[in-house]
């Protein structure tokens, strides 16, 4: 009986990830780029708080409702990936939910420098480049 309940939850668990990456539109270096993205802001900013700088917080310190809307935010994000895939496959096109991604990549990169600057860390002049990197790939994208 053990290795029919294993079997079972193997199934229902491939089939359930199976449509949640074809929601996503399959899996890519830019969604992988983006989750692990959201991850390293989530940390950072579980950091700053534990060091009582964070900015959200009235006093600096953790806040589970500050923590609960950092993740509804990352949630909501993910679903815009979702409703992206959703208008590519409904104008029969391919460059809205690369697009949504790229703009949220470069939002949690920017919000990843600010929480290292936070935290004492210093700005290198090599993030404003790579701002402007993924800008001009969004833009590009725009363009096609």
């Amino acid at each position: 009986m053990d290795g029919f309940y294993k079997n079972w939850f193997s199934g229902v668990f491939g089939v359930c990830a199976g449509f949640i990456i074809d929601l996503f539109g399959g899996w890519s270096a830019s969604l992988t780029t983006l989750l692990i993205f959201m991850l390293i802001d989530y940390i950072t900013g579980i950091i700053q708080a534990i060091l009582g700088k964070s900015l959200k917080s009235e006093n600096g310190k953790l806040n589970s409702k500050v923590g609960f809307k950092g993740i509804s935010k990352k949630v909501l994000m993910l679903l815009m990936v979702v409703v992206g895939r959703r208008i590519d496959i409904t104008f029969n096109i391919t460059y809205v939910r690369e697009m949504i991604i790229l703009s949220y990549i470069m939002n949690e990169f920017i919000s990843i420098i600010e929480n290292l600057s936070t935290l004492g860390i210093e700005k290198l002049p090599i993030f404003d480049k790579i701002v402007l990197l993924i800008k001009s790939e969004v833009n590009k994208n725009e363009r096609e």
